[in-house]
């Protein structure tokens, strides 16, 4: 593939049971070893983000030409996938969102699905409970509709009327009623974002740092808020890193063109995307396309994004559909 770049996206990294819980969220160990040694045996250049935004813009790629990136900040990046990185000496780059990092507790909306999911119970009374907001407490978990129901009442009260400290004690009730260890949750911070010590000790690794928001969102109708949340992410990251914070990525994938210049604005230079595809020079520098890896993905797949099939494929699916529609007869005429 001359002159594109595959640009590789990963969030967490297993500790136990957490691609079963999230497998397009986490990846194990051992797959995430296999992607890097099968990126090596075939000899695809990994370049840092910088270096290779600079030779995409001036047509100086080297073939198959590569960047790792990693989304979120989640502790296992430095307890598992900083390690197998730096032996076969790949460069990365962190998009760390900051919140979190500051709080040193687990992620409330991820620890509320986790102990959901987790629980062994079929049924559970909520009765008491603030954020059950039907009037019967008895709650049927095996059914998928009750299910998605409470865990959401529990996240929007959570999220939008509660403190960190009550947010915890949301989930240690939660843990309770539901049967499943909050502490054990807590203490093995497989649902964790790094602290600030332990994101500095990254950095030391060699990991580049940049930009992913403070509180994991970005407005797309709002350019004082979405500004804000720039503002307050490089704040954070200005006591880890002492380099230029200029490379963004949108979180949870949710972006339009409006967005752009406000980034420009805040003085960023890049800004990725969950659009899956190959970036040539054409490429607007803040949409650009990711592959995101994870657990659910096979290795033939994974073969077939490095070598740019799918990408052949998906070029191929909009040919064909671009041709349907114009052939396809309009009969409200």
């Amino acid at each position: 593939m001359k002159d594109k770049l595959q640009i590789l996206c990963y969030h967490g990294f297993e500790t136990y049971d957490e691609t079963s819980f999230r497998p397009k969220l986490f990846i194990k160990k051992a797959t995430f070893n296999k992607r890097l040694e099968l990126i090596s045996k075939y000899r695809f250049p990994v370049l840092t983000l910088d270096d290779a935004l600079y030779k995409l813009r001036n047509n100086k790629l080297p073939r198959n030409a590569i960047v790792i990136t990693i989304d979120d900040g989640f502790y296992n990046v430095l307890g598992i996938a900083a390690d197998i990185l730096n032996a076969h000496k790949y460069p990365v780059t962190l998009y760390l969102t900051t919140y979190y990092v500051q709080k040193n507790s687990p992620i409330f909306r991820l620890v509320v699905q986790y102990m959901f999911w987790k629980t062994k119970k079929r049924e559970v009374s909520f009765g008491g409970c603030a954020w059950n907001k039907n009037e019967n407490m008895d709650v049927r978990i095996d059914n998928d509709k009750e299910r998605e129901r409470i865990i959401w009442d529990c996240i929007d009260y959570g999220e939008n009327e509660c403190s960190e400290p009550e947010r915890m004690r949301i989930c240690q009730l939660l843990g309770s009623l539901l049967g499943v260890n909050y502490q054990q949750i807590r203490d093995s911070q497989i649902l964790s974002l790094l602290t600030l010590d332990e994101a500095k000790l990254l950095d030391r690794k060699g990991i580049n740092i940049q930009l992913h928001t403070h509180r994991h969102y970005f407005s797309v109708d709002d350019e004082a808020k979405a500004k804000k949340e720039i503002v307050d992410n490089r704040k954070v990251l200005d006591e880890i890193v002492d380099y230029p914070t200029n490379h963004f990525c949108y979180p949870s994938g949710i972006w339009n063109k409006d967005q752009w210049p406000w980034l420009e604005q805040m003085s960023v230079y890049s800004a990725t995307t969950c659009l899956p595809g190959l970036n040539n020079s054409e490429c607007p520098a803040f949409g650009l396309k990711r592959f995101l890896d994870g657990e659910y993905i096979n290795e033939m797949e994974f073969m077939a994004e490095l070598f740019g099939f799918m990408e052949l494929a998906r070029a191929l699916r909009k040919k064909t559909k671009d041709f349907i529609i114009k052939w396809t007869p309009d009969f409200r005429q």
